[in-house]
């Protein structure tokens, strides 16, 4: 059986530190079978090919694996450490774009019917960096570097070093022809000199790169001392920063909190805001002003519960919709309990409420002498409906004329228009107002909800509708047809003669 993949992450793990550990990828996916279910707790097959330029380009490392999924379905890989008869160090990470594509057979043979291709939108760093050790020789020992400031130098170039620059030491170099290679170690000491701060610069032109790179186990801080920030830019625009009061700026778009601001200039803005125990979150440039929010937010309490506000500028707001901490609903400041039978004031609002935005009725209710069959919506956000009566009868439509009552949708008009000698219309009209013979379009409508109507009749005892009888509409055809309904065939119109005597059953709209 043919299985599916849906994959949801892929991390890359860096884990060679120069040369100190293994290189490897790691690789997760979820596996899913044909009917969307996890492939839990199963060994699979994997084929995994590093692609070089292109998206289907030469495979420069082929392996394989056989993984176990775990119980939620995840499998985890370190692409790198499989079976294979290619060299991963060998790969030269800085001549990309490279692409991994994997192929996946959930039955753990060699049926590779799943892949996937994507490309490392980033080198991974160690990697890359390893290969520019070899280009540029920096596995060199510390005499053969170009510049080394330590103790008494005398530098080609006009460069003199004299006296003791420092005990730690700086690193200049530059290798290569054409697109050269330049950069600047900062080491801590003179025994582990691979483990340093480095900045690298290779390519020239406008194809330029540029890397800072820390290298070791440790931290590496980016700080700010007293009461500086910290600015991500490019072309010039500052895109990101922190203040020196902790607050993370997206497009230097923040006033003042603890906030995080995402901002485009059509002035379209979301807010994510702490504030000690208080969160908000808000779509508003405004949204913040002296400490007070405004316009619409969602206001989270760690000790008081969530609060949902909307507001104009200069005003608090107003809440909407809260819940506080012992899980009680509250709506427009009033608390949302016995909505369906009020039986309080604040009750009787709350039910308007919600009766006035989503209606207060359902198929199958019993309701003004009938069953509802059909609900609407009109224009205006009001619910309507049809019931039908709980009883029926037999009668004719009787008539050798015509009458006009040919609206297929509207069976109140064309009832009011059939004879009085009509024994069908004689027993409606006597089940009082309102109550119609239905047109054709109508009894349809309630051919197709039947279940809802006998699921209720049958409940409080009133009569099921029929599952092989014909039933009268009020729609005529002709001087001496009128259509009926056929409730055994599938739900059938028929040309009838209006002489024939046939079920009726009485509808009326809400």
């Amino acid at each position: 059986m043919k299985r599916i993949i849906t994959l949801f992450t892929v991390l890359f793990l860096i884990t060679n530190l120069w040369a100190q550990s293994p290189e490897m990828i790691s690789y997760q996916a979820v596996i899913r079978n044909s009917s969307n279910q996890l492939v839990a707790n199963t060994t699979i097959s994997m084929r995994i090919n590093i692609l070089h330029g292109t998206s289907i380009g030469a495979s420069v490392y082929t392996e394989t694996q056989t993984p176990i999924t775990n119980a939620n379905g995840l499998v985890t890989i370190k692409i790198g450490t499989g079976i294979t008869s290619d060299n991963f160090s060998d790969i030269n990470w800085a001549d990309g774009p490279y692409f991994i594509k994997t192929e996946t057979d959930p039955t753990g043979g060699t049926n590779y019917t799943i892949s996937g291709t994507s490309q490392l939108l980033s080198v991974p760093y160690a990697l890359h960096s390893k290969t520019a050790d070899a280009v540029l020789g920096l596995n060199d020992t510390l005499a053969n570097k170009a510049v080394l400031l330590t103790g008494d130098q005398i530098i080609a170039g006009n460069k003199t070093f004299t006296g003791s620059v420092h005990t730690n030491y700086i690193e200049v170099n530059s290798f290569g022809s054409g697109n050269r290679y330049a950069f600047i170690d900062f080491h801590g000491d003179d025994t582990y000199t691979d483990y340093s701060l480095r900045l690298i610069r290779y390519n020239t032109g406008a194809n330029a790169n540029s890397l800072l790179e820390h290298r070791g186990t440790g931290v590496m801080s980016i700080q700010a001392s007293d009461s500086g920030s910290i600015r991500l830019a490019t072309k010039g625009i500052n895109r990101m920063s922190i203040d020196a009061n902790g607050n993370i700026l997206v497009n230097e778009q923040m006033r003042n909190y603890k906030t995080l601001r995402v901002y485009d200039p059509s002035n379209k803005t979301l807010f994510f805001r702490q504030d000690g125990t208080n969160s908000y979150i808000s779509n508003k440039q405004d949204f913040l002003a002296s400490g007070t929010p405004k316009n619409g937010w969602l206001h989270i309490n760690g000790e008081g519960g969530i609060v949902l506000r909307v507001g104009s500028e200069g005003v608090a707001g107003t809440t909407v919709i809260s819940i506080d901490t012992l899980k009680n609903i509250n709506m427009q400041n009033n608390p949302v309990i016995n909505v369906k039978t009020p039986v309080n004031a604040n009750d009787a609002v709350n039910k308007a409420y919600v009766d006035s935005k989503v209606g207060p009725h359902y198929l199958g209710e019993e309701y003004l002498g009938g069953i509802i069959f059909y609900l609407y919506t009109d224009d205006t956000g009001v619910q309507k409906g049809l019931i039908v009566s709980k009883t029926q009868s037999t009668g004719t439509w009787s008539g050798s004329t015509i009458v006009n009552a040919n609206r297929t949708e509207d069976g109140a008009y064309n009832t009011n228009l059939m004879p009085a000698g009509s024994t069908a219309k004689t027993w409606v009209t006597g089940l009082g107002a309102g109550w119609y013979i239905p047109s054709i379009d109508e009894l349809s409508l309630l051919w197709h909800n039947r279940f809802h109507v006998n699921k209720t009749a049958r409940a409080i005892s009133s009569t099921l509708l029929s599952t092989t009888a014909y039933y009268w509409s009020s729609t005529e055809y002709d001087a001496t047809i009128a259509f009926s309904f056929y409730f055994f065939s599938g739900g059938t119109a028929y040309n009838t003669n209006k002489t024939n005597d046939y079920f009726v059953r009485a509808i009326r709209a809400f």
